[in-house]
Protein backbone atom coordinates (compact mmCIF):
# COMPACT_ATOMS: atom_id res chain seq x y z
CA UNK A 1 0.00 0.00 0.00
CA UNK A 2 1.79 2.98 -1.06
CA UNK A 3 -0.71 5.97 -1.39
CA UNK A 4 -2.70 7.40 1.80
CA UNK A 5 -5.99 7.13 -0.95
CA UNK A 6 -5.60 3.34 -1.47
CA UNK A 7 -5.72 2.93 2.29
CA UNK A 8 -8.69 4.75 2.57
CA UNK A 9 -10.70 3.10 -0.20
CA UNK A 10 -9.77 -0.26 1.10
CA UNK A 11 -11.03 0.37 5.07
CA UNK A 12 -14.12 2.34 3.36
CA UNK A 13 -14.96 -1.31 1.54
CA UNK A 14 -14.13 -2.93 4.86
CA UNK A 15 -16.40 -0.25 6.38
CA UNK A 16 -19.09 -1.26 3.52
CA UNK A 17 -18.82 -4.97 3.29
CA UNK A 18 -17.24 -6.57 6.67
CA UNK A 19 -19.18 -6.83 10.20
CA UNK A 20 -17.01 -5.46 13.26
CA UNK A 21 -17.11 -8.99 14.31
CA UNK A 22 -15.01 -10.76 11.02
CA UNK A 23 -12.62 -7.17 11.76
CA UNK A 24 -11.96 -8.11 15.42
CA UNK A 25 -11.32 -11.55 14.09
CA UNK A 26 -8.14 -10.28 12.02
CA UNK A 27 -7.10 -7.93 14.49
CA UNK A 28 -7.16 -11.03 17.09
CA UNK A 29 -4.78 -12.44 14.71
CA UNK A 30 -2.09 -10.41 15.73
CA UNK A 31 -3.51 -10.11 19.73
CA UNK A 32 -0.56 -8.92 21.88
CA UNK A 33 1.81 -6.95 19.53
CA UNK A 34 1.41 -3.02 20.70
CA UNK A 35 -0.10 -1.91 17.54
CA UNK A 36 -3.04 -3.93 17.61
CA UNK A 37 -6.66 -2.84 19.77
CA UNK A 38 -9.93 -4.97 19.34
CA UNK A 39 -12.40 -2.34 21.23
CA UNK A 40 -13.56 0.18 20.00
CA UNK A 41 -16.44 2.78 20.72
CA UNK A 42 -18.16 1.18 17.31
CA UNK A 43 -17.34 -0.31 14.28
CA UNK A 44 -16.18 3.41 12.69
CA UNK A 45 -13.42 3.41 15.27
CA UNK A 46 -12.78 -0.06 14.56
CA UNK A 47 -11.93 0.71 11.38
CA UNK A 48 -10.98 3.98 10.86
CA UNK A 49 -8.31 3.88 14.13
CA UNK A 50 -7.84 0.12 15.42
CA UNK A 51 -7.25 -1.66 11.30
CA UNK A 52 -5.74 1.67 10.18
CA UNK A 53 -3.05 1.46 12.97
CA UNK A 54 -2.36 -1.88 12.60
CA UNK A 55 -1.58 -1.85 8.79
CA UNK A 56 0.13 1.66 9.05
CA UNK A 57 2.36 -0.33 12.14
CA UNK A 58 2.11 -2.98 9.08
CA UNK A 59 1.37 -5.58 12.02
CA UNK A 60 -1.15 -6.47 9.61
CA UNK A 61 -0.50 -7.55 5.77
CA UNK A 62 -2.58 -5.47 3.78
CA UNK A 63 -2.83 -8.93 2.08
CA UNK A 64 -4.73 -9.92 4.88
CA UNK A 65 -7.00 -6.95 4.81
CA UNK A 66 -7.94 -8.00 1.18
CA UNK A 67 -8.29 -11.62 2.45
CA UNK A 68 -10.90 -10.34 4.38
CA UNK A 69 -12.79 -8.16 1.89
CA UNK A 70 -13.09 -11.19 -0.40
CA UNK A 71 -14.31 -13.28 1.98
CA UNK A 72 -16.90 -10.59 2.95
CA UNK A 73 -17.59 -10.42 -0.51
CA UNK A 74 -17.95 -13.63 -1.92
CA UNK A 75 -21.67 -13.78 -1.81
CA UNK A 76 -22.20 -10.30 -3.19
CA UNK A 77 -22.42 -8.56 -6.37
CA UNK A 78 -20.24 -10.49 -8.93
CA UNK A 79 -20.47 -12.77 -11.51
CA UNK A 80 -19.35 -16.54 -10.90
CA UNK A 81 -19.70 -18.71 -13.51
CA UNK A 82 -19.28 -22.63 -13.69
CA UNK A 83 -18.63 -25.11 -16.39
CA UNK A 84 -18.84 -29.19 -16.66
CA UNK A 85 -16.41 -29.81 -19.14
CA UNK A 86 -15.20 -33.45 -20.68
CA UNK A 87 -12.07 -34.39 -19.38
CA UNK A 88 -10.21 -32.94 -22.80
CA UNK A 89 -11.51 -29.64 -22.71
CA UNK A 90 -10.84 -29.64 -19.03
CA UNK A 91 -7.70 -30.47 -19.64
CA UNK A 92 -6.90 -27.18 -21.60
CA UNK A 93 -8.83 -25.41 -18.91
CA UNK A 94 -5.67 -24.67 -16.81
CA UNK A 95 -5.48 -21.48 -14.62
CA UNK A 96 -2.37 -20.41 -16.76
CA UNK A 97 -4.30 -21.05 -20.53
CA UNK A 98 -7.31 -19.36 -19.18
CA UNK A 99 -5.03 -16.24 -17.95
CA UNK A 100 -3.93 -16.29 -21.22
CA UNK A 101 -6.94 -15.61 -23.38
CA UNK A 102 -8.07 -13.37 -21.31
CA UNK A 103 -5.15 -10.95 -20.59
CA UNK A 104 -2.94 -12.27 -22.99
CA UNK A 105 1.12 -13.64 -23.54
CA UNK A 106 2.05 -11.27 -20.53
CA UNK A 107 -0.66 -12.10 -18.32
CA UNK A 108 1.40 -12.59 -14.89
CA UNK A 109 2.12 -8.83 -15.68
CA UNK A 110 -1.37 -7.87 -15.68
CA UNK A 111 -2.59 -9.80 -12.63
CA UNK A 112 0.38 -7.97 -10.55
CA UNK A 113 -2.04 -5.32 -9.51
CA UNK A 114 -5.09 -7.40 -8.49
CA UNK A 115 -7.17 -7.10 -6.31
CA UNK A 116 -7.76 -3.91 -8.00
CA UNK A 117 -10.24 -1.62 -5.79
CA UNK A 118 -10.88 1.76 -7.87
CA UNK A 119 -14.04 0.97 -10.14
CA UNK A 120 -14.66 2.16 -13.68
CA UNK A 121 -18.21 3.50 -13.42
CA UNK A 122 -20.94 2.53 -16.17
CA UNK A 123 -18.74 0.03 -17.28
CA UNK A 124 -17.22 -3.09 -16.47
CA UNK A 125 -13.44 -4.62 -14.98
CA UNK A 126 -11.99 -6.81 -13.89
CA UNK A 127 -11.01 -7.01 -10.85
CA UNK A 128 -9.57 -10.09 -9.41
CA UNK A 129 -7.98 -13.04 -10.90
CA UNK A 130 -7.52 -16.02 -8.17
CA UNK A 131 -6.58 -19.85 -8.69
Amino acid sequence: MTHQNDLDEVLSLVEKLCTAEQVKDLLRTRKGDENIRISAEDKEQLIRRNLRTAVESKTIEIKKVFALIADSEENGNQHVYYYRAPQKLAEILTFEHVARQIFGVSWEKAVTGFPSIRLKPDGYKISDFRH
